[in-house]
């Protein structure tokens, strides 16, 4: 049997350098968020939280909101929501990093609040809740602590 390194790796949510991504394009600092953003997603070309924000900056500094990274973004947006509807634990959208679902009840323009995790089934959800009381369930399909 081949030897599989399981060493768990950080959240994507809990990299400071990210997180310092997202203060500096929220406070439209727009070319130092582009900066630490391209190094970044050069490490992880698939960072969904990445993708947004850099497609963001450029489209603000360069006026080119069709982007690569935008175009990349939207294909992984796409592919996750083919993964289910989210409706029931049994057609749960399929998510990689903790952060994602409040990434993409955005896209969904689900009008609701993260109310749980939860373990159904030996699987882990995030479940979110509407006022109306419509649920919305995400599958963690791999945990990173």
């Amino acid at each position: 049997m081949k030897n599989i390194d399981l060493t768990p790796f950080p959240s994507l949510c809990f990299d400071p350098r990210r997180m310092k991504m997202f203060k500096m394009a929220n406070s439209n600092r727009l070319k130092k968020a582009k900066n630490i953003g391209m190094k970044l997603i050069q490490e992880n070309p698939f960072d969904l939280g990445t993708l947004i924000y850099l497609s963001m900056c450029l489209g603000k500094l360069e006026g080119n909101t069709e982007n690569k990274y935008y175009l990349r973004m939207k294909a992984i947006v796409q592919s996750i929501l083919y993964t289910g509807d989210g409706n029931t634990s049994e057609s749960s959208i399929k998510i990689s990093n903790i952060g994602d679902d409040g990434l993409l009840v955005g896209f969904l323009g689900f009008n609701g609040k993260r109310i749980e995790d939860s373990n159904i089934d030996g699987k882990m959800f995030s479940l979110w809740e509407s006022s109306s009381g419509r649920k919305l369930y995400f599958e963690y399909v791999f945990i990173f602590l």
